[in-house]
């Protein structure tokens, strides 16, 4: 895996939504809720971000409970399950792509070891971005994983 330090990551007028998703209907879920943010007389400007905030193991495959992030033309009033964030920066990161959405729980584990095996200190989740094309599905998907690295040395 290529690792790659110093990134960094800014977003504004965010539509945040919180749900939970079975895994093998994550990116079916991202992709409604980008392509229907006009619902709110919204314009989604970016690709669509993420944090897994909790995984519920279940018989049927793993439900993920997530936040989703998605940046638009302008700002709005939250409203119901619809919230407004102004901005959403990480000024320091280490970031990785991968290419396969069942790779997701392996894309943190690497993460994690990546930042533990060169001491560094994370001082936010992961954020993944769902970097995407025309026509997404589970065979041409293509995430990036960021996690913010504390820069102080004590």
């Amino acid at each position: 895996m290529n690792f790659l330090k110093n990134r960094y990551l800014y977003y504004e007028h965010l539509l945040s939504y919180s749900t939970r998703v079975k895994a093998s209907e994550l990116i079916d879920m991202l992709m409604f809720t980008k392509n229907n943010v006009d619902a709110l007389h919204l314009k989604a400007v970016e690709n669509v971000v993420f944090r897994i905030v909790e995984i519920i193991p279940d018989s049927g495959g793993d439900i993920y409970g997530i936040e989703v992030l998605i940046p638009t033309d302008k700002a709005f009033k939250s409203e119901g399950q619809c919230i407004y964030k102004p901005e959403f920066k990480i000024d320091n990161a280490v970031s990785f792509m991968f290419y396969d959405v069942n790779e997701i729980c392996e894309a943190e584990t690497q993460l994690y070891g990546y930042a533990r095996k060169n001491n560094m200190k994370l001082i936010t989740d992961i954020y993944f971005i769902l970097l995407q094309s025309e026509k997404i599905n589970r065979v041409n998907a293509v995430f990036e994983a960021y996690v913010g690295i504390s820069n102080n040395i004590v």
